[in-house]
């Protein structure tokens, strides 16, 4: 292979003014750098290539119009396209380069481009496209999610659609997602989020495909409670098959038994045990004796346990979140059912190996007011506080007044006219 010099590109541009001709006769000088019998290709006749472009880009007296052009042109003979010219046709459509070696190129070829982003930014976002399908089909897909991030889709001299932008940040998302890079994932999904705030339609594929990977990131984050909300919307959705929904039901209800206790626990806990499909899904015995405040054996919490994702098992801090969630809820359904109870009963109950492990557990719920109970350690016993039910039911009736009357007061602050005519019309 003979190799082309600067000197060869520089003559180009100095004989011809026109792009068009200029470009024409960079493309006479292709069988010094890039063979037509692309299985000829080796890293030697690679390393010709990359140079030959870097003399075109850098060429100082070079159209940015013809260099553009030039590695568009490349890029689609190394992928086995033909080439079309005004002195014919260069090479036969055929296999593309091999992935190492287009690989090689494509990477070779970013880092002319970059410095000078602002004149290449198609051609950039091109290169980095293909390069992140290369990776993923490697199964690099942390790699692969970087070359898609790096695509500056919001400034490309080309308009880019937003659904197509929405396309690409779900890809990159969930490739960041299956790299276990989960708040990367998030960055990427909440772009996607801006983009559909303006759309018209609001139940299309691309939104329910949103709403799935920003359910599986939130519960990657171990939010537990907004992705059981999440995945439960998804549940619901008409445009998911049956199948698809039966699955959603059942990430909501594994993601809702994880989630620490609350008010906004309590009311989705409820939704799914009422929902009639829950009954066949394989937690629904959990979720019932979690809904009905019944104690859950230690051979059923294991069975739970072994059905997670390594993520749903332990937290941040590497403690079991099922453990942690599951057993705090045996000692409220402990509570509805003694007065008192040993320490020693109580770690059989909870299957805890020693009474002062079950102690401790006790004794960080009553601290955090999750449990009302008193501990006598002198007789190693734990002594539920019984709450009057009428007390209890008159107190929440009194919150809910107090809320209704803090709205009213909104509107009356906000729409003066529209209260005082509803009032009218009473």
């Amino acid at each position: 292979l003979i190799m082309t010099t600067p000197e060869e590109i520089t003559a180009v541009f100095q004989r011809h003014t026109d792009h068009r001709l200029q470009l024409e006769e960079l493309m006479q000088l292709f069988p010094q750098v890039l063979p037509e019998n692309l299985r000829s290709l080796d890293m030697p006749k690679i390393e010709s290539l990359i140079n030959f472009i870097k003399t075109v880009v850098n060429h100082e007296t070079g159209s940015m119009v013809v260099s553009r052009q030039l590695v568009n042109i490349i890029i689609s003979r190394l992928e086995g396209d033909a080439i079309e010219g005004a002195s014919g046709k260069y090479g036969e459509r055929c296999e593309p380069v091999n992935n190492n070696l287009l690989k090689l190129a494509l990477v070779k070829l970013l880092g002319i481009l970059q410095p000078r982003a602002i004149s290449y930014e198609d051609q950039l976002a091109q290169v980095s496209f293909k390069l992140a399908g290369i990776f993923e089909r490697e199964g690099n897909n942390k790699q692969a999610a970087y070359y898609l991030r790096n695509m500056n889709l919001e400034q490309a001299q080309r308009g880019i659609a937003d659904a197509e932008k929405c396309d690409i940040y779900l890809r990159t998302a969930g490739l960041y997602l299956e790299a276990e890079e989960a708040e990367e994932a998030e960055k990427m999904i909440n772009r996607v989020s801006l983009l559909l705030q303006n759309k018209e339609k609001k139940d299309d594929e691309l939104t329910i495909k949103y709403k799935a990977l920003f359910a599986r990131i939130l519960d990657s984050r171990r939010r537990f409670l907004e992705a059981a909300s999440r995945f439960y919307e998804l549940a619901n959705s008409p445009l998911l098959s049956v199948s698809d929904r039966k699955d959603a039901l059942a990430s909501a209800i594994t993601a809702v038994l994880l989630a620490p206790p609350g008010a906004t626990r309590t009311r989705l806990l409820i939704q799914l045990y009422k929902d009639e499909r829950s009954s066949d899904i394989k937690a629904f015995r959990l979720l019932e004796k979690t809904y009905l405040c019944r104690i859950i054996k230690s051979q059923e919490i294991a069975d739970f346990e072994n059905s997670l994702l390594p993520h749903q098992k332990l937290n941040e801090s590497g403690e079991n979140i099922v453990r942690n969630v599951l057993l705090e809820h045996n000692v409220i359904a402990a509570s509805r059912i003694y007065g008192s109870i040993s320490m020693k009963s109580l770690a059989e109950l909870l299957g805890i190996a020693t009474e002062e492990d079950a102690e401790m557990v006790a004794a960080q719920m009553i601290a955090d007011k999750r449990l009302e109970a008193e501990m006598d350690q002198i007789e190693s016993k734990i002594i539920f506080k019984r709450t009057n039910p009428i007390a209890q039911w008159d107190e929440h009736i009194g919150l809910m007044c107090e809320q209704v009357s803090k709205v009213y007061d909104a509107i009356l602050s906000a729409h003066p006219d529209f209260v005082q005519k509803v009032e009218s019309n009473m």
